[in-house]
């Protein structure tokens, strides 16, 4: 639960992260939004499509494997185990796809875990998104202060990504157990189908936008519903 409702809110537009510092000091990961938490938990549980086992301290670019998860929004909860002498990673595989040659995606994801009590070399995960075909590193959210990495990247080009999990080099040890995770991952533009209304959603609102409705696509019904500001 926790990872859904952090995945699924809304980043303001002076929203800012880094790897070190993956959640906003000020709006966490953003402002709640249930609805689109609620669409991720439904999307269903997407288990990873590899799992790897690297030396500590050694590169873990993406595999060769060729699945995917079946749908770009979603959840999982698994497991991730290393030795003393590997880094564990788990890989899921998405692709973005999209008719227009300038089309851009926003990819959200947020890893969450159980921080073991008088554990110290469990209690780190690390969360990275990569270009698969180039192994180039997209972004990366590798905080050590609490149980919490998320990764927000407004301008994803289409293309073939991996998204994985794993536990840095610099905290394994020979005591290391298994450590559960949850994981969610969405995108941000979609459309409902189904009996009118028809319904198009933007996760993050920028600004600018003005919300209009309509109960079908014939012009000119669509009218300005004069919201507060998101």
């Amino acid at each position: 639960m926790k990872a859904l409702l952090l995945n699924g809110a809304i980043k303001p537009a002076d929203w800012t992260n880094s790897p070190s510092s993956p959640l906003d000091p000020l709006y966490g990961a953003g402002v709640l939004n249930v609805f689109n938490s609620y669409k991720q938990l439904g999307g269903g549980r997407q288990g990873y499509i590899v799992s790897t086992s690297v030396s500590t301290g050694g590169a873990h670019p993406p595999t060769a494997a060729s699945g995917t998860i079946s749908t770009l929004s979603g959840w999982d909860f698994n497991t991730n185990t290393s030795s003393s002498k590997s880094d564990g990673v788990n890989h899921y595989y998405f692709n973005t796809t999209n008719s227009g040659s300038d089309a851009t995606f926003t990819a959200t994801a947020t890893l969450v875990w159980n921080r073991q009590r008088n554990q110290t070399a469990i209690n780190n995960l690390n969360l990275f998104l990569y270009n698969a075909p180039n192994s180039n590193l997209v972004t990366a959210s590798t905080s050590a202060v609490d149980n919490v990495e998320h990764i927000f990247v407004p301008n994803l080009a289409p293309g073939r990504y991996d998204l994985q999990f794993g536990k840095p080099a610099e905290v394994l040890s020979a005591a290391t157990k298994p450590t559960r995770s949850h994981l969610n991952f969405s995108p941000c533009r979609w459309i409902s189908p189904g009996p009118a209304p028809m319904w198009f959603h933007l996760a993050d609102l920028p600004a600018g936008f003005v919300l209009q409705a309509a109960t079908n696509l014939a012009a000119p019904v669509w009218n300005t519903n004069n919201p507060a500001p998101p």
